[in-house]
């Protein structure tokens, strides 16, 4: 049975072999019934929610994807919350929906912590909490979740009701996804340099904004880059060049920059 899992999972994803969904998830399916909940049942699960290499069956999926997520097959609950949340292949349940997407988090489904952050974040079950969004976002963040680490930066850093303070977490979000290679999280982390306005600040912006234009070619980094040159703040003035860079911009059609 456990064979059975592995290739299953393998043929399904195409990994090492050649994907064939059919034989994937028949292989899953008996690798389920043989007692291999992962990722056997997670697999076979999967393939029916979706439809893949046979025929959808949502009450059966839902069925399966419950053993998968009680073994803690974190894919398995966040497709399961999915379902709870839309109502498909059963009742709908809003509450039960945000303790799958939690229970995917503990069980180190990544999507699934950022999931549960947006639905803390909505109020999507009665209630809103920005602790918990706080919570499962900082969890995604830590596990490569560049879409969390964006969320959570937005979360503590854009809300007009949070302290100056804590948006020092913003920054830290931002700052995370960054690193993790997220060409908006970098441009917001050092956003939350430049509006610090000190001269320490600036500089680090304008090091962050240089960084974004020349290895991501990212026009409002390389627009703020100018900016800087041509005003002297952060880095050296140089009126030229900062001119020079924004008028390439413009004319290139990035209207932002025809402003400035």
């Amino acid at each position: 049975a456990w064979s059975c899992g592995i290739l299953g999972d393998l043929l399904y994803r195409g990994e090492v072999v050649a994907e064939d969904k059919a034989r994937g998830r028949e292989l899953a399916k008996k690798g389920c019934e043989g007692g291999e909940i992962d990722p056997g049942c997670g697999v076979y699960g999967v393939a029916l929610y979706h439809g893949h290499g046979g025929d959808q069956d949502l009450p059966l999926a839902r069925k399966i994807l419950k053993q998968a997520c009680d073994a803690k097959h974190g894919p398995s609950c966040r497709i399961l919350g999915v379902m709870w949340v839309k109502g498909l292949g059963g009742k709908q349940n809003e509450v039960r929906a945000i303790v799958m997407q939690q229970r995917a988090c503990e069980a180190n489904d990544r999507d699934g912590c950022y999931i549960a952050g947006q639905m803390w974040e909505g109020g999507q079950a009665g209630k809103k909490s920005r602790h918990k969004a706080d919570q499962y976002y900082n969890e995604g963040c830590n596990r490569g979740s560049t879409q969390s680490c964006k969320r959570g930066g937005d979360l503590w850093y854009t809300s007009a009701d949070v302290k100056s303070k804590a948006r020092k977490k913003g920054r830290k979000f931002y700052s995370t996804g960054c690193l993790l290679g997220d060409e908006q999280c970098c441009l917001d982390s050092a956003r939350t340099y430049w509006e610090e306005g000190t001269e320490e600040g600036l500089s680090t912006a304008f090091k962050l904004y240089l960084v974004s234009c020349k290895n991501d070619k990212a026009a409002e980094a390389c627009m703020w880059v100018g900016v800087a040159l041509r005003d002297g703040m952060g880095a050296a003035q140089d009126e030229a060049k900062g001119r020079k860079i924004l008028e390439s911009l413009c004319g290139g059609g990035y209207q932002p920059a025809c402003g400035r």
